[in-house]
């Protein structure tokens, strides 16, 4: 008897092991979307309008606007719960064409994030438009966050964001080339961790200092949100089983 009990105990023993291991590999990570056509809030694969704990930041005065820190009444304004501004400030111009109430191919009459110059030389500029995300004032990391890209990308371009754990991932922006008249061609780019995301930031370096490249941004959203599981999850989630199956089978013996 005691011995039967003795490997029942090493076999769920054996059971908690495996799956810790399935689990340290099936870790949560990044996973980017996009960059893909937006020229409003409905083009977002997030749900902005129907998770109440999402929120989406467009950059647009706010009825009544007063003027005051990170507020520029015709210009633009930054007013998103729980974010904050490292680099970057408000503009008008180069916006999602929607925000000016029509989609009619110009962002023109709306306003947007710019990066500012971070670092630069007489021949070479580095601008970013950074932001953070206060975990104190939301009550938690988002698990999503996405921004649309309406000029500045291409050539020495990415995106970099971090997560709660102080994990980094990178995304190459140099193929997506963005005109500043137009809005068919802005691309809104997403990014999801469970683990929670804690800072993100879109840089580019310009030669030359040309302002027409600035990095411009616009519709910030983030909330939590899980996405359905990847091939990869439910691959480690039947992997996961397997262990559980063969201690049963041991019980029943």
């Amino acid at each position: 008897m005691r011995r039967q009990y003795l490997i029942r105990s090493l076999s769920v023993l054996w059971a908690v092991l495996t799956l810790c291991a399935i689990q340290g590999s099936c870790r949560a990570e990044f996973v980017f979307l996009g960059p893909s056509p937006y020229l409003s809030a409905a083009d977002s694969p997030f749900p902005v309008s129907s998770n109440p704990s999402f929120h989406l930041e467009d950059f647009e005065d706010d009825p009544g606007c007063v003027p005051g820190p990170g507020s520029f009444c015709g210009g633009g304004k930054i007013d998103a719960p729980g974010v904050r501004v490292i680099y970057g400030s408000t503009g008008h111009g180069v916006s999602v064409d929607a925000d000016d109430g029509t989609i009619d191919g110009s962002g023109a009459d709306g306003a947007s994030a710019t990066a500012s110059p971070v670092y630069f030389t007489p021949e070479l500029t580095f601008y970013a438009f950074q932001i953070e995300f206060d975990a104190n004032e939301l009550g938690f990391y988002p698990t999503a966050v996405g921004i649309v890209l309406t000029d500045g990308a291409g050539y020495l371009s990415g995106l970099t964001v971090y997560d709660a754990l102080g994990n980094i991932a990178d995304l190459n922006t140099w193929d997506i080339i963005l005109n500043p008249a137009t809005t068919a061609d802005d691309r809104f780019i997403g990014v999801t961790n469970p683990a929670g995301i804690s800072s993100l930031m879109f840089a580019k370096s310009i030669f030359d200092a040309e302002p027409s490249n600035v990095p411009r941004l616009d519709h910030l959203q983030y909330g939590l949100w899980i996405p359905e599981p990847s091939a990869a999850a439910l691959i480690c989630s039947a992997l996961g089983a397997i262990p559980i199956v063969r201690v049963r089978r041991r019980f029943r013996q």
